[in-house]
């Protein structure tokens, strides 16, 4: 497996004034009134950056932490590549699940303790948290199981606060076909609204330059989650059920800002 890199930016020094030594690839939180001090966060909570080199107790040394760009982090559990990370109390990190967003994992975590690449993002400490994210579904026909003309797919978790801003197809559309299917159609959406952000994208017919031909809006294609929520790909098969399916790929990419 290839070794995690860094891609630093913005490295500058954290004193820990705690009675246990902070390791590397830890995220931390900054003193808003002792000059350089750095402390594991809360659980869920912003980070300040990550350290890349273990901090001893009691004001020992200071460490050099990283405070944006791509960092050497460590896992708290298996992490999917891009999928988006919070920090836990000990300063590891998990995949989301409605803490702030710390950043996306550019590089899978296998299991607990393991390195990752981790893209940072600091909430409001940053001024990254206004860029574009996403959650990403790449989507084969072999997924298509369903013995009904029907079925919901999850395409990521979207963070509390998040605001849709589009939805993107990279990679190259092969329509879905196969069986007595007919036409085929997707909507995008949460589970209280199932095509809010795209409404009957095209599946079944041609791709034009290498998209789905059509892709029309929702009735909220920029709507806004207060909370974390799931949002899903429907897929709705006409004249067979979906699972007749024996070809198609399409990667679905929703885009977002915290």
């Amino acid at each position: 497996m290839t070794q995690p890199r860094a891609l630093p930016k913005g490295i500058l020094p954290g004193i820990n004034a705690g009675a246990t030594a902070i390791g590397a690839g830890l995220g931390v939180t900054k003193s808003t009134t002792a000059v350089d001090v750095v402390a594991l966060p809360t659980d869920g909570g912003k980070i300040w950056g990550v350290t890349l080199e273990a901090i001893p107790a009691l004001r020992a040394a200071a460490g050099s932490c990283q405070t944006g760009g791509r960092a050497v982090a460590k896992a708290g559990a298996a992490i999917a590549a891009r999928g988006p990370v919070q920090v836990g109390a000990d300063g590891r990190f998990v995949t989301q699940a409605g803490g702030a967003l710390a950043g996306h994992a550019n590089s899978l975590a296998a299991a607990a303790g393991a390195d990752f690449e981790l893209d940072m993002l600091m909430g409001s400490e940053s001024s990254a948290a206004d860029s574009a994210l996403y959650i990403e579904l790449v989507l084969l026909e072999a997924a298509l199981v369903a013995a009904a003309t029907s079925q919901t797919l999850p395409i990521g978790t979207l963070p509390a606060g998040s605001t849709v801003l589009g939805v993107g197809f990279p990679g190259t559309f092969v329509p879905f076909t196969g069986g007595a299917i007919s036409a085929m159609v997707g909507d995008i959406g949460s589970t209280g609204d199932v095509d809010a952000i795209r409404d009957g994208i095209g599946m079944f017919v041609a791709a034009v330059d290498g998209q789905p031909s059509g892709a029309p809006l929702g009735i909220a294609p920029n709507k806004f989650f207060a909370t974390a929520t799931v949002i899903n790909l429907t897929v709705i098969a006409t004249g067979a059920n979906v699972d007749a399916a024996t070809a198609g790929a399409l990667t679905i990419r929703v885009f977002y800002t915290v």
